[in-house]
């Protein structure tokens, strides 16, 4: 294996000394040459090159148009026949060329720009290279001297170094109309003759006519150290004229553009016929040039079309059909359709067809008396079986069948009573038990009279059954005052703040003194108790807990009185 760096050396050499002389010689249409004899010119004449009188033999030809120009590389090829065969790929506009089976050109397949490939039954991948160049260098031209009008003239050089010429142009100093320009490699590395001799000994590398007046004509032609190449244009058939022969430089090598051209107008007719002067002026025509062009290796992919095989499932309804297998089909199976891919090979695709038959679901719904629920297609409050016809996710028949049920409501049972205000909290009757109360004075299943007020309240009893179902009484509560001669004793007491929070204050007048005062909570246990004296008495409740307390004062014959206190 070589490596990267030697195999470019390798494959940049091998381009343009092997096809700088073949590939672009084959690429390139090359020039008829054309036979002459003493009588094409009259020497007793001595016609000067730049006289615009010329005799023309009249066995003259007229030569073939030939061009070539820069573009982006790219291969294009013709379509592989189904299964594998044989296949003609095509180099577009890029400078030489070279095919190969690996990256490295190991093993070279090919060096002309049409490559017949193949036969291959399978995909693969082959590599092409060629040269790149870019327009940053330019051969310096002496300064515009003078105009030179019909006979196209131009210069020639001898290489000093391998380069790609990149682009040619035609200074505008002379005339400003469009571009005609040809580009000549002379045979054999020799320079064209002296006049009043001419040659046709040369290939034609590129003819432009009339090209733009604008544009900076690009091409692509690798040229090896010792090669002659002579350069020609005009703009609307004028010359720029300048001194020759002139000291130019290529790459940093001094080299001489040496006068030369055709008697004859380039715009049509292409280079014949060519001579040379050792002295006189040249044609100024600017070419660019890169003496390190870019190797440029792409891989080319090759695909070879083959027949496919593809399954695929579907599912119709049980009823419906489908087109599978040539015809519409209703039952369930595997079927097979023979189709063109893109490639025009076989395709063919297996179907697995499932018929889905209609789907039946049986449910049960409940709810309470009086309630209703939407089934069969409405809102329904009896019990009884209703259908819905709904669709499946598949799209198919779907029946659903609705058992109703309707519960019937719990039985609830609660009475009221009359009550003392002054009396104790008590457990209330309602039933079942298990219920939940509301109402003033109501605590959990406790009602407690002196949380009221005298008048009548009523209570709720309501239950929940274990279907869900609820149902509710109410009961009337009568308070009534039940104060006895007891607490006139107690007048002028005074208990406060109520609701409190921290304390309560209890201030008894001067006739009360070692009143005892006992806190009962709502269930009625003792939670605090204190021995009270005239005056004011602060009882600390800081600790209790939220709700309603009872606060029973007694004095020392036995008469009392009560007191509801809220705890906040």
């Amino acid at each position: 294996m070589i490596s990267r760096f030697c195999a470019n050396r390798f494959i940049k050499s091998l381009i343009f000394k092997t096809l700088t002389k073949t590939t672009i010689m084959k690429k390139l249409i090359a020039l008829a040459l054309i036979s002459m004899g003493s009588s094409f010119v009259s020497h007793a004449q001595q016609v000067g090159s730049d006289d615009p009188i010329y005799f023309q033999n009249s066995n003259a030809k007229a030569l073939p148009t030939t061009s070539s120009s820069v573009s982006s590389m790219s291969v294009t090829g013709t379509t592989f026949p189904c299964g594998g065969g044989t296949d003609t790929l095509f180099n577009n506009g890029s400078c030489g060329s070279l095919w190969s089976s690996d990256s490295l050109a190991t093993n070279i397949i090919g060096t002309t720009d049409t490559l017949v490939f193949g036969p291959i039954n399978s995909d693969t991948t082959i590599y092409f290279t060629s040269f790149e160049g870019n327009q940053d260098s330019i051969a310096p031209l002496p300064p515009h001297g003078s105009n030179f009008s019909g006979n196209v003239r131009g210069y020639y050089f001898t290489a000093p170094i391998d380069m790609v010429i990149t682009g040619l142009w035609v200074p505008t100093n002379a005339n400003s109309g469009t571009q005609n320009v040809e580009v000549l490699l002379f045979d054999n590395q020799t320079a064209p003759p002296l006049w009043s001799n001419t040659t046709n000994a040369f290939t034609s590398l590129g003819y432009w006519p009339s090209f733009s007046a604008t544009d900076t004509i690009d091409v692509c032609f690798a040229i090896s150290a010792g090669d002659v190449v002579g350069i020609y244009g005009t703009r609307n058939d004028v010359n720029s004229y300048a001194s020759g022969p002139y000291q130019s430089m290529i790459g940093g090598i001094p080299v001489t553009f040496t006068r030369t051209g055709m008697q004859m107008p380039l715009s049509t007719n292409q280079m014949m016929n060519v001579f040379s002067e050792a002295g006189g002026s040249i044609s100024r025509t600017e070419f660019f040039y890169d003496i390190n062009p870019t190797l440029v290796t792409s891989p080319v992919s090759i695909t070879v079309p083959q027949p496919s095989f593809a399954t695929s499932s579907a599912s119709i309804c049980q009823g419906d059909s489908i087109l599978v297998g040539g015809t519409y089909q209703s039952s369930a199976g595997v079927y097979s359709d023979s189709l063109l891919n893109s490639f025009g090979c076989d395709s063919i695709i297996e179907t697995t067809l499932t018929v889905i038959a209609p789907s039946f679901l049986q449910t049960t719904a409940a709810i309470c008396q009086g309630d209703s629920i939407f089934v069969g297609g409405g809102l329904q409050y009896t019990a009884g079986v209703y259908l819905d016809s709904l669709q499946t996710v598949n799209g198919c028949d779907s029946i659903v069948e609705t058992n109703l049920v309707v519960n019937a409501l719990p039985s609830v049972t609660f009475t009221g009573d009359t009550v003392c205000l002054e009396a104790n909290a008590f457990t209330m009757n309602g039933s079942p038990v298990g219920g939940t109360y509301s109402g003033n004075g109501v605590s959990g299943n406790m009602f407690d009279p002196s949380a009221t007020s005298v008048g009548t309240e009523t209570v709720t009893y309501s239950i929940v059954d274990s279907a869900g179902c609820s149902n509710s009484v109410a009961a009337s509560f009568i308070i009534e005052s039940c104060a006895g001669i007891s607490e006139i004793a107690f007048d002028g007491v005074s208990v406060y703040p109520n609701p409190a929070t921290d304390f309560i204050d209890v201030v008894l007048t001067n006739n009360l003194d070692n009143v005892t005062g006992v806190l009962y909570d709502a269930k009625g246990k003792i939670v605090q108790s204190w021995i009270l004296s005239k005056g004011t008495n602060s009882l600390n409740i800081e600790s209790l807990s939220s709700g309603i307390y009872i606060l029973n004062l007694e004095n020392t014959v036995q008469q009392s009185v009560q007191y509801r206190i809220v705890k906040k």
